[in-house]
């Protein structure tokens, strides 16, 4: 039973090693993340598009209610001006979408990369081999506090007598 509780901890830290570099270490949570993310940036973006597109139809009734002709050059001009600047906006909400996307993925790994390292310690905790409990972060990491007293917990543990 021990022997089966020291192969699963070595066999998950040579994963971690390799699940760092990874897109996604934590998918299920990773994707909420971003979704969550999309989602904020979809809203805000469709209220920007449908108060523009309000706007440039007020502008274009103004023009026809001035007595503007909707076959005039002018009217067209502006029907064009407008479509052009609509699909303009439509086109950096996409690409700032992609964006949103991209950073929400590096922001997770910030979250997800030290809570697999945490559970890592915990299990290697539970298993009674403490130096393997460490936890090594990177400096830029989130949850250093947590990693620093799991390793002082581990360090603690490990100097007890039995």
């Amino acid at each position: 039973m021990n022997s089966d509780i020291t192969d699963r901890i070595s066999m998950t830290a040579e994963m971690s090693n390799e699940r760092r570099s990874l897109r996604w270490i934590d998918p299920s949570f990773q994707r909420r993340y971003a979704i969550l993310l999309i989602s904020i940036v979809l809203l805000v973006s469709t209220v920007l598009i449908g108060t523009f597109w309000f706007h440039s139809e007020q502008v274009l009734n103004t023009l026809t209610n001035a007595g503007v002709l909707k076959q005039h050059s002018l009217y067209l001009l502006v029907e064009k001006q407008m479509t052009s600047l609509l699909l303009s906006v439509v086109i950096v909400v996409a690409l700032f979408s992609v964006f949103v996307f991209v950073m929400a993925n590096f922001l997770s790994h910030r979250i997800v990369g030290p809570m697999f390292a945490i559970k890592r310690s915990i299990e290697s905790m539970g298993a009674g081999q403490f130096n393997e409990a460490r936890v090594k972060l990177r400096s830029d990491d989130e949850f250093q506090d947590v990693a620093l007293m799991l390793n002082q917990m581990a360090d603690r543990m490990e100097a007890r007598p039995e």
